[in-house]
């Protein structure tokens, strides 16, 4: 599988958070290395990429989205 430098940092990100809710503003600081207020679509777009190369089906997604806060790496 091939993932893009973004894709990879940030599934490592929510590797190295499993089991914990990641924040939408923790992710863009810590992946993007943002520091400022924001309201941009492209967490979700990458997200959307990682679920595809992974071929994640809504039953095993293991990526889970939580609404209005971030996402979680679970088992």
């Amino acid at each position: 599988m091939s993932l893009t430098q973004k894709e990879f940092a940030l599934l490592e990100y929510l590797l190295r958070h499993k089991g914990n809710v990641c924040r939408r503003q923790s992710i863009i600081e810590n992946v993007w290395d943002i520091r400022f207020e924001y309201n941009t679509g492209v967490i979700d777009v990458y997200m959307n990429a990682l679920r595809k190369k992974l071929r994640l089906s809504k039953d095993e997604d293991y990526l889970q989205t939580i609404r209005g806060i971030g996402y979680v790496a679970r088992d």
